[in-house]
């Protein structure tokens, strides 16, 4: 019994860390593979805000989605992101909505929904805004290396996407995109088992 159970644990453990390196590759060569389109709409992915600023990495998401709003890829964006931090009493979206209209985005091009604290959420309640407004279709505006899990989540939820990685992400010293990749392959392991 317990030469049985050591096995066991033993197989455990190298399928945990195959499934991790798998996912790990995933999302690594991901980012290489994405190709924007034109969509109905780009769904700008939360990542955090300070009062009433965008955070480095949320800005580039945001000015991603300009750029694409203003070379007519898309008609509308809808921001995404509730309230995640103590202190902080203005959703993500708004913030991001009030720094796009700042740079001469249309106030009836921009959509919003301030439900959500993670990436699922952020799919979720954005396929509410898109239904809601008859958008049939839309790119995904984050991370290259966020991009894979963001994917995953936008198929478990049959919304009809193509990603658009953000050309200026934050990340780019070799050591922070490994990071960020390791970040996001152990999310991704997660949301297999979860989503």
């Amino acid at each position: 019994m317990i030469k049985y159970l050591y096995y066991s644990y033993r197989a455990v453990i190298f399928f945990s860390f195959i499934l991790f390196a798998v996912s790990f590759v995933q999302v690594w060569t991901f980012q290489s593979s994405q190709n924007s389109q034109s969509a109905d709409v780009a769904i700008v992915l939360g990542a955090g805000v300070f009062e009433d600023s965008l955070s480095p990495v949320f800005r580039e998401r945001v000015n991603h989605a300009i750029q694409l709003y203003q070379d007519g890829s898309i008609k509308k964006i809808v921001f995404t992101g509730g309230v995640k931090y103590c202190g902080n009493s203005t959703p993500e979206s708004e913030v991001a909505k009030n720094y796009a209209l700042s740079k001469g985005v249309a106030i009836k091009s921009i959509l919003t929904e301030d439900f959500s604290t993670n990436t699922f959420e952020n799919l979720f309640y954005a396929k509410q805004v898109m239904s809601e407004h008859y958008l049939k279709n839309a790119v995904i505006v984050s991370d290259p290396l966020h991009m894979k899990r963001a994917m995953f989540y936008s198929e478990r939820l049959k919304i009809n996407t193509n990603p658009s990685g953000t050309p200026t992400s934050m990340y780019r010293s070799l050591n922070s995109r490994i990071q960020f990749a390791l970040s996001e392959a152990t999310f991704l392991v997660y949301a297999y088992f979860t989503i």
